[in-house]
């Protein structure tokens, strides 16, 4: 099948007359032999299955001289012709067999002398086939092959170079071409390559030109000779051109260094190509030599082609996920470049994924089929650059006076790419270019937003922070008064300063005490008047002390006492009245109000007031509350028991330890009249007596704490009830 594709394919091609299909390509180089003599070769190519004109025999090689005079014309008997191989750009398939193409090489030694300028070799002939893509009205399009021989000024017997090998005849439709047209300079010289434009040649009138030249049946004769250069290029059909001679995708370019031409062909057809190789030496061009050849693309349908996208985006980090755009393949095999990744550096998926053990360049490898003939190889090269990921550390906050900020970049980037910083508004400058820019300054306090963005590698991020510009502190502020009784509790609070100035705070309360600390309290229990003061310290930025006083700031007043006694704290309701007496002047006082606990209160101010409780309970708290012109009080109490009968109760232990829980020895005894208590000791020494039941004995002798021990007490009275004296003897345990 695919040898009657071809054969169809060629069948389209070669239905031009028989004069079209001839010239398919060719050069013309020399080499110098000594003696002023010169080898000049001419190679032809031409298409031998159905061209019908035969190579020139002889072909005829004009030279000239620089200014355009005819110097010789060299006819060189055809040697013969070789088939060339029928090569085609893919393992996959076979080049048809009935495809010819064929390749005669003429030469001859010349003698040429030195000539200012130079010579030029031409040889002309037409035609190329009428199948050709690129060219308008190709079948009658000819064909110039040069050479230039320099002045002797640049070079004394100069060899031009020649192109190694030729190209496939054949290429694959939608395959990538890689094909080495590089050349041989004998010398040595420095070689240039490019596309360039297609010389035009003979006509179709006068295919062949010389003494042996043939007409077409045009009407006069042939020319006998070639014209001198310069000579016109071959009318391309648009879009194409001589720099862009076909269709392609990629378009098909030439290393100008190697000669390697490249390119994915991508529409079935005949193109004329062609090359030039400048020869250099010291910097001075010698001389050019331009080969055109036709490509013939055939459709290869199903070969497989291996494509790794190029490098899009650089911001992704260490991590890949690669594409995969390769057509017609089962199987694949990729290498990352990537040798210190250890196991992970192959992989045979589709579209791996593959993490770069570090940044740098790297060579990406993808063989679709490998291991079978119809393998094919993409290569790509990818550049991993660490994350991109700014930031800047915000500088300290300083004053606004005479600030002055600068930045630092730091993150994760390269540094090779661009900066931009936006210091917000009130700052001068308010942008920079630099890396680490310095002498910022703000004409404003508060807070302001800083922007640092990083553009590198076609990516960019952006980070923001923000930098604080202080006021000076300039606080207004007054230590307000504090008045009232003890304990009296003051509460201060500072002027509100910004923190990041660091303020530091001392307080003294006159009164021998200190604190620091924005906010603070003391309680005062003297009476008196106390002056207060206040230091605050700024340890940053707008460094400053400020003091402030208060003179008095607080002031004490005295509290009044209340104190009374009681001549009975036990009753019964048969006789439940109770004197109290005052202990305490009046003048002490503005008022005095008596409370009896049973909801009756007396304003009375005289020295002893009676009270007859209305009713019999566990105990009434009867209350003294005397407060003076300041509003100070104080609130003295007495609880009185009042029972509905005769009661008698006498404890057998006490604890005179101070802590307030029965530290006091004292009968509970009501209704009764003429009491005396009496404690003995165990020498029977009397240590204690009272005449009232409201006095108990606290466990002291003449001032001093009575030791742990068992005492002995003595209790008389008349019971109001039955009017007899009882007299009562026991013991009672003093325990420490």
């Amino acid at each position: 099948m695919k040898k009657a594709f071809f054969i169809l394919f060629l069948s389209l091609f070669l239905t031009e007359t028989v004069r079209a299909t001839h010239i398919v390509g060719g050069e013309i180089y020399y080499d110098y032999k000594g003696n002023d003599t010169f080898k000049i070769t001419l190679k032809l190519y031409r298409d031998c299955l159905n061209g019908q004109a035969p190579y020139d025999d002889p072909a005829y090689i004009f030279i000239f001289n620089t200014n355009g005079n005819l110097v010789d014309s060299i006819p060189i008997v055809f040697p013969g012709s070789t088939r060339v191989p029928p090569l085609i750009n893919s393992p996959c398939f076979a080049a048809p067999t009935d495809i010819c193409v064929e390749q005669a090489i003429y030469s001859k030694n010349v003698f040429l002398p030195p000539a200012p300028g130079g010579y030029n070799i031409t040889y002309q002939r037409c035609c190329r086939n009428g199948t050709i893509l690129n060219l308008q009205n190709p079948g009658s399009v000819g064909s110039t092959y040069m050479a230039h021989i320099p002045d002797p000024s640049l070079a004394i017997g100069n060899s031009s170079p020649r192109y190694k090998q030729f190209p496939p005849i054949y290429i694959c439709a939608n395959n990538p071409l890689v094909f080495d047209h590089s050349a041989h300079d004998p010398d040595g010289d420095s070689l240039a390559y490019s596309f360039c434009d297609a010389y035009d040649g003979a006509s179709t009138c006068c295919p062949i030109l010389g003494p042996a030249g043939q007409t077409n049946g045009c009407g006069s004769g042939c020319p006998m000779i070639a014209p001198p250069p310069p000579y016109v290029f071959v009318p391309y059909a648009s879009p194409y051109s001589g720099a862009y001679p076909m269709s392609s995708s990629p378009a098909m370019s030439i290393d100008p260094h190697t000669g390697l031409i490249t390119g994915t062909p991508n529409m079935i057809g005949q193109w004329v190509v062609a090359v030039c190789v400048s020869e250099y030496r010291h910097g001075k061009l010698l001389s050019v030599n331009k080969r055109d050849f036709q490509f013939n693309v055939t459709p290869c349908p199903a070969i497989p082609v291996a494509a790794v996208p190029s490098q899009q985006v650089f911001c992704f980090g260490d991590t890949v996920q690669f594409s995969n755009n390769s057509i017609n393949a089962t199987s694949y095999q990729w290498n990352f470049g990537d040798p210190n990744s250890g196991g992970t550096n192959t992989s045979g998926i589709v579209a791996p994924m593959h993490i770069y053990s570090d940044t740098g360049v790297y060579h990406v490898t993808l063989i679709c089929n490998p291991g079978s003939p119809c393998a094919d190889t993409g290569h790509t090269t990818f550049y991993i650059y660490p994350l991109l990921k700014p930031s800047f550390v915000s500088p300290l906050a300083q004053c606004l006076t005479n600030n002055s900020f600068g930045f630092t970049a730091g993150g994760h980037f390269l540094g090779n790419g661009s900066f931009h910083w936006n210091f917000g508004p009130a700052a001068l400058p308010d942008s920079s270019q630099v890396r680490n820019p310095s002498g910022i300054h703000y004409s404003a306090a508060g807070s302001f937003p800083v922007t640092l963005t990083v553009s590198e590698n076609g990516c960019q991020q952006a980070y923001t922070d923000s930098v604080r510009v202080l006021s000076p502190a300039s606080p207004l502020y007054l230590i307000p008064p504090f008045k009232g009784c003890p304990p009296e509790d003051a509460q201060f609070s500072a002027p509100v300063i910004d923190p990041e100035l660091q303020p530091s705070y001392s307080w003294t309360f006159g009164d021998g005490t200190s604190a620091s600390g924005a906010n603070v309290s003391h309680t005062y229990t003297q009476t008196g008047t106390y002056d207060v003061h206040l230091v605050i310290i700024t340890n940053h930025a707008c460094l400053d002390t400020f003091m402030f006083s208060k003179i008095p700031a607080v002031t004490v007043y005295p509290t009044p006492e209340a104190q009374f006694t009681s001549d009975s704290v036990a009753v019964i309701m048969t006789n439940a009245s109770v004197l109290f007496t005052d202990l305490i002047p009046k003048s002490d006082s503005s008022t005095c109000i008596w409370n009896f606990g049973d909801g009756t209160v007396s304003h009375n101010t005289v020295d002893s007031i009676r009270h007859i409780f209305p009713h019999a309970v566990n105990v009434y708290n009867v209350l003294e509350i005397r407060t003076n012109k300041y509003g100070c009080s104080d609130t003295f109490k007495i609880p009185i028991e009042v029972y509905s009968s005769f009661e008698y109760w006498i404890p057998n232990a006490f604890t005179p330890n101070d802590d307030g829980i029965n530290d006091i020895f004292r009968p509970i005894i009501a209704g009764v009249s003429s009491y005396e208590l009496d404690i003995f000791n165990r020498w029977g020494e009397l240590i204690f007596s009272s005449e009232t039941t409201a006095e108990g004995w606290n466990g002291t002798y003449k001032g001093n704490r009575c030791q742990e021990d068992v005492y002995v007490w003595k209790v008389g009275f008349i019971n109001d009830v039955s009017k007899h004296r009882e007299n009562y003897i026991g013991r009672v345990s003093l325990i420490r």
